[in-house]
């Protein structure tokens, strides 16, 4: 994702720089442009290029974004998806474990399993906000009229986007860290601790798609 978002910047900055050499060279080629330029007023030049250029830079940045919210959200499903079915598939195994009358050792491969999924979905949503970190810091290095552009129209999304992903990971976590104790649990409990956990994921994940839109605003 980085490495795409990292090529859609260099073809928007190319195309910039593209627009002023274009805008430059028909200035000059204009019959008495050249007794024009000397006649205006000093700076004339300069502040319409900064015009254009302010004006391509909002461009850049909306298109920018537009393609950041279409990979990202398909980064965050591709991270979501094993996620779909592990928490409704140990509550079932709990509420069964919790009917038997010896649920000792019933639940162990249902609960390594549970982990390794919950594990990897935690790294998937690390590297989720190790990516932005660093799509961030790439949008910062732009020329300085193009990170006005972005300032403006970013705003906090950067830092809600972040956070919304921490609550992602770290209500993961919690819910690996349940499940690795679920043998060593009483199962009417676990499934409480379970139950809980998972809103507390489920709350995250919509604040997240929420702050994934806001990129596409």
């Amino acid at each position: 994702m980085l490495t795409y978002l990292h090529q859609l910047t260099s073809r928007a900055l190319k195309a910039m720089a593209a627009g002023v050499l274009v805008f430059t060279l028909v200035f000059v080629s204009l019959p008495g442009a050249s007794s024009q330029a000397q006649a205006a007023t000093k700076g004339t030049l300069t502040e319409t290029m900064d015009l254009e250029m302010t004006e391509a830079a909002q461009e850049f940045v909306e298109s920018i974004l537009d393609e950041y919210a279409d990979v990202l959200e398909d980064s965050f499903s591709a991270a979501l998806k094993p996620l779909k079915s592990v928490t409704k598939d140990l509550t079932k195994q709990l509420s069964k474990a919790a009917k038997s009358p010896t649920p000792e050792g019933t639940l162990d491969p249902m609960v390594e399993s549970a982990t390794t999924t919950l594990d990897a979905a935690a790294t998937a949503f690390d590297t989720l906000v190790a990516d932005t970190a660093q799509f961030k810091t790439t949008l910062a290095a732009a020329p300085d009229q193009l990170k006005v552009a972005l300032d403006t129209q970013l705003g906090a999304k950067f830092d809600d986007l972040q956070q919304a992903f921490d609550a992602v990971s770290g209500a993961i976590a919690t819910l690996s860290s349940d499940t690795a104790e679920l043998g060593a649990a009483d199962p009417a409990e676990a499934m409480t601790s379970l139950t809980e956990h998972s809103t507390l994921l489920t709350e995250a994940i919509e604040s997240a798609k929420t702050a994934i839109s806001a990129f596409g605003d």
